[in-house]
């Protein structure tokens, strides 16, 4: 919204903006093209567009057929009327909306790289005390949020000195404020010990395997300090992680990282880890959308032609081709092992940051001298033998 609104103010065109659920109304969308010729030249933003889907869907046929109607009606025109949509998934758009002469130029919003927010970072130091702020370890602390999260950051960290009666901000603060931005305030409700024990484990799990099978990843910080969206969390730094092709080893790797958590529970918990619990849930969905994005558009799957499976049904049909799920699950099958195997490797220094964590709560690796985490995790960076 920030760049529509930019690329308005610098074309000095009259800015209008909807989102797209309000397209479902076509009706609405007539009304919103009217008003934009009536200022004309003008610029129209369609935020989400993606909610409208495509006409296989066919409730939302007349929603698309009067967008593609508007967006017909201004090539030539003297006064046009510019529109500019947003979308995190390209591919769930109606074909038709997205080719030459619609929405056709397609320009990719990345998130934030290091030297970009640093650029919002910087703004903190105006903060009182922000001149001895740890610019580099807030740096890694907001690995991929987007600008608007980094500008919130800022405005709850003067109110925070407001409403804490401090006098200044430190780094301790704003890493607070930023994991709070990420993954909602703490929660008043205190943890039961065997559910700290439990999710001490499941962080653990992560951490460990992770640093077993990507040596190079940074991570920083592990937290069991329960928030109102989950009772743990492991922050993952993946800017160094660099381009790379997705093989089928390395993805066997992430989703062994992935099902570390419950893995970790199972084997190490006792009795309370053989009870399942659905803390492991958002670890498995993602799981899942790994392993069929494996299956599906990369063909890492070997019993599977060379064919990007996601093509055959832009409104995600395609995941419910027995071969794709087949697939999905016979990778989640072999990373589960994996997890399993790699769980019973490093089994001590998974309970010894689960210690730690249950002592202290959270982690920040970075923070931490290196020589307290190797005499935490003296053996976590020795080599995994497959073998």
């Amino acid at each position: 919204t920030l760049l529509a609104r930019a690329l308005a103010g610098e074309a000095d065109l009259p800015f209008l903006a909807a989102n797209g659920v309000d397209l479902l109304d076509p009706r609405f969308t007539q009304s919103l093209y009217e008003r934009a010729r009536h200022y004309a030249p003008a610029l129209v933003f369609l935020d989400e567009i993606d909610v409208l889907g495509s006409r296989e869907q066919v409730s939302y046929t007349a929603a698309i057929n009067a967008l593609l109607s508007e967006l017909d009606g201004f090539s030539g025109s003297a006064s046009p009327v510019f529109t500019v949509a947003a979308t995190n998934y390209l591919s769930r758009i109606d074909p038709a909306l997205v080719r030459p002469g619609r929405l056709g130029l397609h320009v990719e919003v990345p998130m934030l790289d290091r030297e970009a927010r640093r650029g919002f970072i910087t703004r903190y130091q105006s903060l009182p005390g922000g001149e001895r702020l740890d610019v580099e370890a807030l740096l890694d602390a907001t690995t991929g949020l987007s600008g608007a999260a980094l500008e919130s950051v800022r405005s709850e960290a003067a109110y925070a000195l407001l409403r804490e009666g401090r006098s200044q901000v430190d780094t301790t603060i704003m890493r607070e404020i930023i994991t709070t931005e990420r993954f909602g305030p703490r929660s008043s409700r205190a943890m039961s010990a065997a559910d700290k024990r439990m999710t001490a484990l499941h962080e653990a799990g992560h951490a460990v395997v992770s640093m077993t099978l990507f040596p190079r990843r940074k991570i920083e910080q592990v937290s069991i300090v329960p928030r109102q969206r989950m009772l743990g969390f492991t922050v993952f730094n993946l800017e160094d992680d660099g381009l790379r092709n997705h093989t089928r080893a390395r993805v066997l790797d992430e989703l062994a990282v992935l099902l570390a958590g419950r893995v970790a529970q199972q084997q190490l918990g006792g009795e309370d880890g053989a009870d399942l619990d659905s803390g492991a849930s958002n670890d498995i969905e993602h799981a899942t959308g790994l392993a069929l994005q494996a299956a599906a558009k990369w063909a890492l799957d070997p019993n599977l032609p060379p064919m990007d499976y996601t093509q055959l049904a832009a409104d995600g049909r395609w995941r419910e081709d027995p071969a794709v799920r087949q697939a999905a699950e016979a990778l989640l099958g072999e990373a589960q092992e994996h997890a399993q195997r790699t769980v019973t490797e490093r089994h001590a220094d998974i309970q010894t940051m689960a210690e730690r964590l249950q002592r202290e709560e959270v982690v920040n690796p970075e923070v931490n001298a290196e020589a307290s985490m190797q005499k935490h995790l003296k053996s976590v960076r020795e080599p995994l033998s497959t073998a």
